[in-house]
């Protein structure tokens, strides 16, 4: 069974012990690690 964390801030999967960098900077790298839900509702990385 996988374990992982969501941020509340941009829905990023974490892993136990992780940080979201998201409320750190706004680089267009932190952007590019988000997700995004298709019309279905299913995340697509």
């Amino acid at each position: 069974m996988s374990y992982y964390i969501r941020c509340p801030h941009c829905g990023a999967y974490l892993d136990p012990g992780e940080k979201c960098a998201c409320r750190e900077d706004n680089t267009t790298e932190t952007m590019n690690m988000k997700t995004e839900e298709n019309e279905d509702g299913k995340h697509e990385h």
